[in-house]
């Protein structure tokens, strides 16, 4: 059986990531949205961000470590001046405001699924 194209974790990442004032045009923003989908698809499991997430993704788009890395820095950088610059963006936590106020790949990632993970929780027990 082929795997879909879109899943249910890529989903809700684009989603999630929808909300916020991304530059999506930037490749990074691609490498950034399949990096968080990565780790969601691997719940559970203990991730090295450069081993593990990285390396086999730069793999699969046929680009280098460096770049895959460099570029998602950019897209954060952007972001966060974007956010800067809209007072009026609204933040789910303030781990996800500081994720955007001063992001680093690792944080910015852990922070993302972490708050998916907790979005998803409170709909199974029906606290939204």
């Amino acid at each position: 059986m082929e795997k879909p194209i879109v899943t249910k974790n890529y989903y809700d990442v684009a989603k999630f990531l929808m909300e916020y004032p991304f530059n999506a045009s930037q490749v990074g923003y691609s490498y950034l949205l399949k990096s968080i989908t990565m780790v969601l698809d691997n719940a559970g499991k203990r991730l090295r961000l450069g081993k593990d997430i990285y390396e086999p993704l730069a793999k699969e788009l046929n680009v280098g470590v460096k770049h895959l890395e460099k570029s998602i820095r950019e897209v954060l950088q952007t972001v966060s001046q974007n956010c800067y610059n809209h007072k009026d963006v609204q933040y789910p936590s303030r781990a996800i405001r500081n994720a955007f106020e001063e992001p680093t790949a690792k944080s910015f990632i852990y922070a993302i699924v972490s708050q998916i993970n907790l979005d998803r929780n409170a709909k199974h027990l029906n606290f939204n």
